[in-house]
């Protein structure tokens, strides 16, 4: 049965992008660029962390209620009890744009790169908070630095094709995705 449904296509390896790593970080998977800076000296234990934990999940509990303001507040603290996590700035990003404050979005993630220049995951959140408000030469030079990190970073990519930048990239990376797909999902 198995040797009938399974097939012989092989997908290839490929680099994980630096998106990718920074959220096997944050899940504790330990590893890749972006961990070398932030894990100097011994790594807390969880149970110690249990306090953020639950922060974060009244934060969410919160938003997933519709109580917007309770938690931004709880989003807020979260951020005073780990700043060095780039998600914790990008959830309440992504809160305060719920709540029709994209200015303060924009600066959310802003104070977020003041502590952590360059973070790339800042970074790509960043240029898409700028395009949504129609600021476009900050999501240029944004989508810019986030690529100088990730070269194939494909949000980056297309909003600097979107921008006026070289269109023959983000194209070549969309036919070879949409290839790999016919060729895997044909294979079955």
């Amino acid at each position: 049965m198995i040797e009938t449904w399974s097939s012989e296509a092989s997908v290839p390896q490929r680099k994980m992008s630096l998106e990718e790593e920074e959220k096997l970080r944050a899940l504790g998977y330990v590893g890749g660029k972006s961990s070398g800076d932030l894990l100097k000296g011994a790594l807390p234990d969880p149970k110690d962390k249990i306090g953020e934990f639950r922060t974060l999940y009244t934060a969410k509990r919160f938003e997933w209620e519709g109580k917007l303001e309770e938690a931004e507040k709880y989003y807020r603290e979260v951020i005073r009890m780990s700043p060095q996590v780039p998600w914790n700035y990008v959830n309440l990003a992504i809160l305060l744009s719920q709540r029709q404050n994209m200015p303060g979005a924009i600066e959310a993630l802003k104070e977020g790169l003041a502590r952590m220049p360059d973070n790339f995951v800042l970074l790509s959140r960043l240029s898409h908070f700028y395009m949504r408000v129609g600021k476009l030469n900050e999501a240029y030079d944004t989508s810019q630095a986030a690529l100088k990190q990730d070269s194939q970073y494909f949000d980056a990519l297309a909003g600097f094709w979107m921008l006026g930048g070289d269109k023959r990239k983000p194209r070549n990376i969309l036919k070879e995705l949409w290839t790999l797909n016919r060729k895997t999902s044909s294979s079955g």
